[in-house]
């Protein structure tokens, strides 16, 4: 297998495995804003009134947004276990050597060691605080206090404030959420998606790195997708080698969404 085919394959993979996840998280991000805009269209008019309903109500969005959060952990869990095996195998294809067969690790092995700017999943997500709630959760609360609380400045109606919540559609009768730049639901979903991608490409290059040096590589190359996504960081490290998987300034994913590989130099 060449550089460039395994780099494809890679990407296609992990691709697939972000778009699996996506797929059953953002039915739970759907529940939870239309949850929020039910509950905004029932507030009282007037600014003091509003305020303070919300204040006593917004306790209601507590059940959707645990949901929200485990459904996101199990989702990333799921996927994460067949990384490690799937990476080992590419590996193997790509040096052309048969590599021992990954470990087995538990889930809160994954979870400990898998990271999303700087935050291992574990912390993330899991609701161990005397509130029962995670980081995750306190982060999408924070986003939604904002949306909130500006259209109560802004003295937005009800139905104004709802429609920064989230934009529906209907098909077949079932009631669907649309990408419509401004919603609290387009600005989550990406957001999630970028922690999607995060995770999945922390996992995918500490696994490759762990059997590459198994395989035995002396020397490594840091390869980037040029193109005007790439930020400054990985545009400057492509093409850069060292003699140690670890022997560059940073390591992939540099950021969320990032795109690079560390891969062996081949003749």
């Amino acid at each position: 297998m060449t550089t460039e085919a395994f780099i494809l394959r890679v990407f296609r993979w992990v691709r697939g495995l972000e778009r699996a996840v996506s797929k059953r998280v953002i039915g739970a991000l759907f529940r939870l804003l239309m949850r929020l805009r039910g509950l905004v269209m029932t507030l009282p008019e007037g600014i003091l009134p509003r305020q303070l309903q919300w204040n006593l109500r917004r306790w209601e969005l507590q059940q959707p947004l645990a949901d929200y959060n485990d459904v996101m952990q199990e989702a990333l869990l799921d996927s994460l276990r067949s990384v490690n095996p799937e990476a080992r195998g590419l590996a193997s294809q790509l040096l052309k050597t048969q590599l021992p067969e990954s470990p087995y690790r538990s889930d809160q092995q994954i979870l400990s060691g898998t990271f999303v700017l700087a935050k291992a999943l574990r912390v993330l997500f899991n609701r161990v605080t005397a509130s029962g709630e995670s980081l995750f959760m306190r982060q999408q609360k924070d986003a939604i206090e904002r949306v909130v609380q500006a259209g109560f400045l802004a003295e937005s109606s009800n139905e104004e404030l709802a429609a920064k919540v989230v934009a529906t559609t209907r098909r077949q009768g079932v009631e669907l959420p649309l990408r419509k730049v401004g919603t609290l639901f387009n600005k989550l979903r990406a957001r999630t998606e970028s922690v999607i991608a995060a995770a999945l490409w922390d996992a995918v290059n500490k696994e490759l790195k762990l059997s590459f040096e198994l395989g035995g590589t002396d020397e490594y190359e840091w390869h980037a997708v040029l193109d005007p996504r790439t930020c400054p960081i990985c545009w400057e490290l492509d093409g850069q080698r060292s003699s140690s998987p670890s022997g560059f300034a940073y390591q992939p994913p540099v950021h969320p969404n990032c795109r690079c590989l560390v891969l062996p130099v081949r003749d």
